[in-house]
């Protein structure tokens, strides 16, 4: 792009998804460098206003009632522009221009150069996050701007191109280059700030895409979709909502993952070792094996069974523990049950099961819902046993003293 001097530079809002539904134009003349002319068109635009534009851009149907169509504003930009070439900060001013011009079937100029200033701020300054009005007017230092204002906009991009065009470019070359992944991270977020992607912004997500979409697949799907999107011209509600999406997704795939904290370790029962309580004394010798007692295998043989052996040592019977020891503690007693060949009954008692032990009070007056359980099926004639602590450690002793390897 030729270095030049004296330029009209433009930029349009749209009332609409229709790139021929132009509402406002901003408008700036720069003579020999220097911004001596700026200035808001307001246009009657071509198919009535959306709702996601007015909240864009502010422009409501009240404003323009008594504005000029396009084709009649013409004459007036032409006299203002005074010939001069035409800067646009993207391809989306573009656009909208020649189809206004097609819509209304005029010429705007037959000899006018059109200058993309986005595309030029590309070469002049890459690896930059993202290129959109905002991010380079930040970059360069520029005076702060109301966004999606015409005349600011406009204003805006001719100060882009002046700080170009006269070598600001130092500062960017001088800093590091950034991934590609945080690149589009930082730009993604951008473009979804506001929960919504407006046409010009598919725009520059379509061109930011086209430069890295062969870094992974999900880049080259994501450019497809906004590709498809931008076929017909214009983003509706749902398709932003799909863009917004796919680019939070994004976002989080290519997001660092941080490391989990280190946590200490803790024993497979999830108990800290310190708070364990045992009686001296019980201990399991290595190489211990339980006499295992022959189990009927009819359920109504279990019960006169059990009855002739009242306090049967813990191998082959079935074990439910409530409460919270003074001796004892119940993840212990729970490992101990198990290693003696007993079966733990995590949830209430069954007619089954053979002891209800209550750990830390009275078992006659401690009413858990194992306990109460157990006595209700005493009532029915289930010879389960409810016993204490003090009696539980016996039994413990018992169990491990009836092995003949002991």
């Amino acid at each position: 792009m030729d270095a030049i001097n004296s330029f009209v530079s433009i930029d349009f809002e749209t009332a609409n998804a229709s790139r021929v539904s132009a509402c406002s134009l901003g408008f700036a003349k720069v003579i020999n460098g220097e911004i001596v002319d700026h200035c808001t068109f307001l246009i009657k635009p071509v198919g009535g206003f959306s709702p996601i534009n007015m909240m864009i851009n502010g422009i409501t149907p009240y404003k323009v009632i008594d504005a000029p169509t396009f084709d009649a504003l013409l004459p007036t930009l032409r006299e203002k522009s005074c010939g001069l070439p035409l800067l646009c900060f993207t391809r989306f001013d573009v656009s909208v221009l020649e189809e206004l011009s097609a819509y209304y079937c005029i010429d705007y100029s037959p000899d006018l150069k059109i200058y993309d200033v986005c595309e030029f701020a590309r070469s002049c300054l890459p690896g930059l996050p993202n290129y959109r009005l905002d991010t380079l007017a930040e970059t360069l230092h520029l005076p702060a701007f109301t966004h999606h204002d015409a005349e600011a906009d406009a204003i805006q991009c001719a100060n882009i191109y002046l700080s170009l065009s006269q070598g600001n470019r130092i500062a960017i070359e001088d800093t590091p280059t950034e991934s590609w992944e945080s690149m589009f991270i930082r730009a993604a977020n951008g473009f979804i700030a506001d929960r919504m992607v407006t046409l010009e912004e598919a725009y520059e997500l379509q061109q930011l895409l086209g430069e890295i979409a062969d870094k992974s697949r999900l880049m080259r799907s994501i450019f497809d979709m906004v590709h498809v999107v931008l076929e017909d011209g214009r983003v509706s509600k749902a398709e932003s909502k799909l863009i917004c999406a796919m680019l939070e997704y994004a976002i989080q795939s290519l997001r660092p993952q941080q490391p989990e904290p280190e946590r200490p370790a803790q024993n497979p029962f999830g108990y800290d070792t310190s708070l364990r309580l045992k009686p001296d004394g019980l201990e399991i010798p290595d190489g211990y094996a339980p006499i295992m007692k022959p189990v009927p295998d009819k359920y109504k043989e279990r019960w006169p069974y059990v009855k002739e052996h009242p306090f049967a040592t813990l191998a082959s019977s079935q074990v439910a523990i409530t409460g919270t020891g003074t001796q004892i503690d119940r993840i212990t007693a729970e490992e101990m049950v198990v290693a003696l060949g007993a079966t733990l009954k995590n949830s209430i008692p069954t007619r089954t099961t053979d002891f209800c032990v209550v750990l830390g009070s009275d078992p006659e007056s401690t009413d858990t819902g194992k306990c109460c359980r157990a006595r209700e099926l005493i009532a029915q004639g289930s010879p389960i046993r409810i016993i204490g602590e003090d009696e539980f450690i016996d039994l413990l002793r018992a169990s491990i003293a009836e092995s003949s390897l002991i």
